[in-house]
């Protein structure tokens, strides 16, 4: 197992899995430090070719992300504003477009940069008790990591203008109902659930889940032939790795394929 402490989180791999788990108090709030932290668990993942998941949760009770700390930019002109964005997207963007699946377990608020954090992820697991939102415009303010941009993306553009018009919380039942959520653990265990879908994830075939990710990450950008194309050369490129043999010899003599990413 490998275990690395930093001033708000920690980092642990076991089993192929990583384990990102927020601990600021008291409530994890986004600071210059928080995300050169974050950058340097990326910059460790990046170096571990063997993981194939990652599960981002918080060490908090109550608490996921409940977004940046006001006091910090109640003087702070539009400069400064950008500064701060410019520093904050590129760790977002790192974790979106990581090769393995980032899974998000949201316990408590996820309120602002919580939520574009939680947004930037593959897939976010909602405590039944969580609440997330972006709340900016009742400070007469905008997200400033990207959730204009990837919150009508996963949830419709007449979704996200609702919450982002209102900056009215979203219940759990509500951010599953709008695909927002894709699960609603019970109350303390979002953390758990999510660590059980990355054990699943880390059962399959590691190549194959990577460029599923493209591909769906590919539907984005390009019309549907151009999609199909792409699919077509990632499928093209699997059958000739070690993991499709294992896959379907393991398939047919009826026992767990052991994949080795290769």
């Amino acid at each position: 197992m490998f275990e690395k402490a930093y001033q708000s989180m920690k980092l642990t791999v076991e089993d192929k899995i990583a384990q990102v788990l927020l601990d600021s108090p008291p409530v994890n709030a986004i600071t210059t430090q928080f995300m050169d932290d974050l950058d340097g668990v990326l910059d460790e993942l990046a170096g571990m070719e063997d993981v194939r998941a990652v599960v981002i949760g918080s060490g908090l009770e109550k608490v996921f992300v409940a977004g940046a700390d006001i006091k910090a930019f109640q003087y702070m002109n539009g400069e400064g504003t950008m500064a701060v964005s410019r520093r904050g997207n590129p760790v977002f963007d790192r974790i979106e477009n990581f090769p393995a699946p980032v899974i998000c377990a949201v316990n408590g608020v996820a309120f602002g940069g919580g939520l574009e954090l939680a947004l930037a992820c593959d897939i976010r697991v909602f405590d039944e008790k969580a609440k997330a939102g972006l709340p900016e415009t009742s400070l007469g303010i905008i997200p400033g990591y990207s959730g204009s941009q990837r919150l009508p993306r996963i949830v419709g553009e007449a979704q996200a203008k609702r919450i982002m018009f209102t900056a009215a919380p979203v219940r759990a039942d509500e951010a599953y109902r709008i695909g927002l959520a894709q699960v609603v653990a019970p109350q303390g265990r979002s953390l758990e659930e999510a660590m059980k879908m990355a054990k699943m994830i880390a059962g399959n075939g590691p190549l194959a889940v990577q460029a599923a990710k493209r591909c769906i990450h590919a539907a984005r950008e390009m019309d549907l032939q151009a999609g199909a194309a792409y699919e077509t050369s990632q499928g093209g490129l699997l059958f000739e790795t070690q993991d499709k043999t294992e896959g379907m010899t393991a398939f047919l003599e009826k026992r767990p394929p052991e994949f080795r990413g290769r």
